[in-house]
Parts: structure tokens; C-alpha cells; sequence
């Protein structure tokens, strides 16, 4: 998470959020990560399904974008 920005000295105050559009100006929020979430944050970013087959093309996984907190 620290590459990402969320480099807060207290972990649990660095969280991020995946995003994803919804249509007609909607934002959907998916999943929450805090930085005390040792198992989590531990993961590697295509192990979170971040990677090349978010096309956002019809028909295939919506672009993701990820909103980070540093508290």
C-alpha cells in the first residue's frame, strides 16, 4: 500500500477503496482495504483481480480505479 501512497505511520488509518463506475454518474464501491489488514495487504495486486482483463470494454470486467486514504 505504501507505493500506492497510504503511508501513514499508523496502519489502520491508510485505506483503500476500489471504485468502479456505475452509469449515469453513479460510483460503485467494492472492496475496503486498511493497512492492519495484514493478509490483505500482503497480497499482490493482480491477486486482487487488479490487472490487464479490467478492459471496461462490453462484456468483459469493469476498469477499476482505486481511491487511497492517508488519514
Amino acid at each position: 500500500m505504501k507505493q500506492l501512497g497510504c503511508d501513514n505511520d499508523e496502519a489502520k488509518k491508510n485505506v483503500l477503496h476500489e471504485i468502479s463506475e456505475g452509469g449515469n454518474g453513479i460510483w460503485k464501491k467494492g472492496l475496503t482495504i486498511t493497512g492492519d489488514q495484514k493478509d490483505r495487504v500482503k497480497k499482490q495486486i493482480q491477486e486482487m483481480g487488479w490487472n490487464g482483463s479490467r478492459t471496461g470494454v462490453h462484456g468483459e470486467r469493469q476498469v477499476v480505479w482505486l481511491w487511497v486514504q492517508k488519514g
